[in-house]
């Protein structure tokens, strides 16, 4: 967690499927789908046993303004 960094990422899912807990939620991404994250906040990855989860993602820093994830 980068709590001193307004440090966000983009996730998204190429092939297999992930939970990720992100403010008290649970997401699942599958095939097509993302989701942006501000990494201050508290967040876990999961992937299934037998899944395998390919995703891109980028990570960004935002000066002098709050992305509202």
């Amino acid at each position: 967690m980068r709590q001193n960094l307004s440090n966000y990422q983009i996730i998204l899912t190429r092939s297999g499927r992930a939970t990720v807990t992100y403010k008290g939620r649970q997401y699942l991404l599958t095939a097509g789908t993302g989701m942006v994250i501000d990494c201050r906040q508290p967040h876990i990855y999961e992937v299934a046993e037998n899944d395998i989860w390919e995703y891109k993602h980028i990570h960004f820093l935002v000066n002098g303004a709050q992305l509202l994830v």
